[in-house]
């Protein structure tokens, strides 16, 4: 029970970033497309066709991932209605009222290599399911997650989008990263990190330490105006602290969450003279104040890790190298029957001797007499070459026509995957860096350090 629990529930995969049941939320959205918005029924319902626990746990872990929710610094689904939010500990309204829809970064993120996705039989149900997804960059990191698993647990914080796929690109320039090559976590709540250099060392190199996050407020006369919450806190639980706590120069504290709302909360104080005071008590009791501890703990191939963000980088850039070979080994295995008669056939329309004399015997002679006279001046050629070359039509000889462009488009296909299969590196610094550019503007940093 322990092993399937920490292997294949609760833990995500280094790989794709995603727990089982997030995977696949994900696939099925995928295979079963739905480009408008609609009730979350039927996402809920694809899912669990290929996930052996309940409804429930499937759209609890839906929710998380819309746009709506805010839980996930890029997230995979547009959402609408009451989705829940990441500040808040109020469930979601019932999966019969709110829409969503897949957004551009589902497919984009998961599913460019989809022609060397392994899948594997379905848990529950007929049909197969992915082991893993292709994932074009370290997923894990940026859209953290928390899991509970036997004796083990996992608290991965979020990075900023950006920050990742640079550090990636520095890793795959460089070949390694030195403890000096940082990232500072970027939570979707937002907040005030405190940074501490020595903590987010560790992180980078162990996967485990401490950092101090903090509410963002402003001062408004005698108000305090909770404008963010830090990461693992909720605007109730903090409401209850407050109104537990006994400080007396609190006149009262309201959440005001609305879209014409100044903050997430108000905090009152009885006058301007002891704002001050109160914000730093509301700090001092970890009120407006929590502490993160990162354990990063993965799997990868069912087998759990401890590890740090560097260590993670450099084992999906393994793995990810891996993915890219074997994507263009087939891509070029699936063009080279193709270029070789289109080879065959430029050669001999390009030589007016042997193509007059084909010519010749493929009007009045037989296919045998024309196959006959390809094996003289090519030794090497396949019979099935000579089929093809049989079927063209005559008008097709005169100058190659199009078979002569469609063979400089395989050729330089055939270049560019011969490149891409032997600098795999290369490939991937330029997709992040093609990635990073075609996302500009939407990562913005959340979390102010």
């Amino acid at each position: 029970y322990g092993q399937e629990v920490i292997c294949r529930r609760a833990l995500p995969d280094l790989r794709d970033g995603q727990k089982k049941v997030n995977r696949r939320i994900i696939y099925s959205a995928y295979i079963n497309k739905k480009p408008t918005k609609q009730k979350c029924i039927p996402f809920v319902a694809d899912a669990v066709k290929l996930h052996p626990h309940g409804d429930q746990a499937v759209y609890g872990a839906f929710t998380l991932m819309t746009d709506e929710n805010g839980s996930y610094n890029m997230p995979l689904f547009e959402g609408l209605g009451n989705l829940g939010k990441v500040y808040s500990s109020k469930k979601p309204a019932d999966m019969r009222y709110p829409k969503a829809k897949v957004n551009e970064n589902l497919e984009q993120f998961f599913f460019r290599e989809k022609d060397v996705m392994h899948l594997v039989p379905a848990e529950e149900g007929e049909g197969s399911e992915p082991e893993v997804l292709n994932a074009i960059f370290p997923i894990v990191l940026v859209n953290g997650t928390m899991g509970i698993a036997v004796s083990v647990g996992t608290k991965i914080p979020s990075f900023n989008f950006g920050d990742v796929l640079d550090l990636t690109i520095r890793y795959l320039v460089n070949g390694k990263l030195e403890v000096s090559d940082c990232i500072v976590p970027d939570f979707p709540t937002g907040g005030i990190l405190v940074k501490n250099d020595a903590e987010i060392a560790k992180i980078m190199t162990t996967g485990r330490g401490k950092l101090k996050i903090r509410a963002k407020v402003e001062i408004d006369g005698n108000q305090i105006l909770v404008k963010e919450v830090p990461y693992g806190k909720t605007v109730e639980g903090i409401k209850a602290l407050i109104d537990g706590s006994g400080i007396r120069e609190i006149q009262y504290c309201t959440i005001t969450v609305g879209r014409e709302a100044p903050a997430l909360m108000v905090v009152k104080c009885r006058s301007k003279k002891v704002v001050d005071y109160v914000l730093k008590e509301l700090y001092r009791r970890n009120i407006l104040q929590d502490v993160f501890a990162s354990n990063i703990v993965v799997t990868e191939k069912e087998v759990p890790y401890i590890l740090g963000v560097h260590k993670i980088i450099e084992k999906w850039s393994a793995w990810r190298i891996s993915v890219l070979k074997e994507k263009f080994e087939k891509l070029l295995a699936s063009i080279s029957d193709e270029v070789e008669t289109l080879d065959y056939f430029i050669r001999l329309v390009s030589n007016p001797e042997w193509k007059h004399e084909y010519t010749q015997r493929a009007l009045y002679g037989t296919k045998a007499e024309a196959s006959e006279y390809l094996h003289t001046i090519f030794e090497d050629i396949l019979e099935g070459t000579c089929d093809w070359i049989w079927g063209r039509s005559i008008s097709a000889f005169n100058n190659g026509g199009r078979y002569i462009k469609r063979l400089e488009e395989l050729r330089e296909s055939e270049k560019f995957y011969k490149d891409s299969l032997n600098n795999p590196k290369q490939y991937i610094i330029n997709e992040l860096e093609e990635l990073k550019s075609f996302k500009a503007g939407q990562f913005e940093r959340k979390t102010q350090v």
